[in-house]
C-alpha cells in the first residue's frame, strides 16, 4: 500500500509539473496578446487625430462645394442637387470621393457642368483625404 501510495503522489506531483509548464506558455501568448493592446491603445490617440483632420478637411470642403456647385445649381440638375444639395450631403459626397467610389464620374460630372476648376478641386480633395488616411 505505501508503494502504490509513492507512485500516486509522483504522479500528482507530475501533473503539476506539467501543468506549471502548460501556464507558462499560455503566459507567453498572453503577453504576446497585451503587447498587442498595448500598441493598439497607443496608436488610438493617432487615429483620434486623423479623424478629427478628416473631419475638417470635409467640412471646410463641404462649405466651398455646397455654395459654389449646390446652391449654384441654376439649371436645377437633379444629381448636382443630390450630391451638394446641401451641407450633409456635400459632406457625403465628399466621404464618398475620399473612399474612391464614383470619383471620377462625379468629378467628371461636375467638371462639365460647373467648370474644369472644379474636376481639379475634387481630385486635390482625392489626393489629400487619401493622403491623410494613410
Amino acid at each position: 500500500r505505501a508503494v502504490r501510495l509513492l507512485r500516486v503522489t509522483r504522479l500528482v506531483r507530475l501533473l503539476r509539473i506539467f501543468r506549471v509548464f502548460r501556464f507558462r506558455i499560455v503566459l507567453r501568448a498572453v503577453r504576446g496578446l497585451l503587447v498587442l493592446v498595448v500598441a493598439i491603445a497607443r496608436a488610438m490617440g493617432a487615429l483620434g487625430w486623423v479623424c478629427f483632420l478628416m473631419a475638417g478637411t470635409t467640412y471646410l470642403c463641404a462649405i466651398v462645394t455646397t455654395e459654389f456647385v449646390g446652391l449654384a445649381n441654376d439649371d436645377g440638375d437633379p444629381e448636382i442637387q443630390e450630391w451638394f444639395g446641401d451641407l450633409l450631403r456635400s459632406m457625403f459626397t465628399l466621404m464618398q470621393l475620399s473612399t474612391l467610389d464614383s470619383w471620377g464620374y462625379i468629378s467628371r460630372y461636375v467638371g462639365r457642368s460647373h467648370g474644369a476648376h472644379w474636376q481639379l478641386f475634387l481630385l486635390a480633395y482625392v489626393i489629400f483625404t487619401n493622403l491623410i488616411v494613410l
